[in-house]
C-alpha cells in the first residue's frame, strides 16, 4: 500500500515537471516544425511559385498575340504541352 502511494506521487511529480518544462520551452520557442512539415511548406512554396509562373507565362502569351494582330502579324495562338498520360474532359 505505502509503495503504491510513493509510486502514484512519484508518477504525478514525474508528469507535472514535464508538462511544466514542456510548457515553458513552448513558451520560450514556439512550435518547432517536424521534417514533414518543412518539406510540406517548402511543395506548398514551390507549386505556388510554378502557378505564378505559369499565369504570367499565359499573360505574355495573350500579350504577344493581341500585339501581333494589332500589327497585322498572323500567329497561332501559343499550344500547351499535354503529357500523354492526362485525361481532357471538356
Amino acid at each position: 500500500m505505502i509503495y503504491t502511494a510513493v509510486r502514484l506521487s512519484v508518477d504525478i511529480v514525474y508528469w507535472v515537471g514535464r508538462i511544466t518544462v514542456d510548457g515553458a520551452y513552448y513558451m520560450v520557442y514556439g512550435h518547432q516544425e517536424t521534417q514533414q512539415e518543412k518539406m510540406e511548406n517548402h511543395i506548398k512554396m514551390l507549386e505556388m511559385r510554378i502557378e505564378e509562373k505559369s499565369l504570367t507565362e499565359r499573360e505574355n502569351n495573350l500579350l504577344l498575340v493581341k500585339l501581333a494582330k494589332k500589327n497585322g502579324i498572323k500567329i497561332d495562338p501559343p499550344t500547351e504541352e499535354i503529357e500523354e498520360n492526362t485525361l481532357l474532359i471538356n
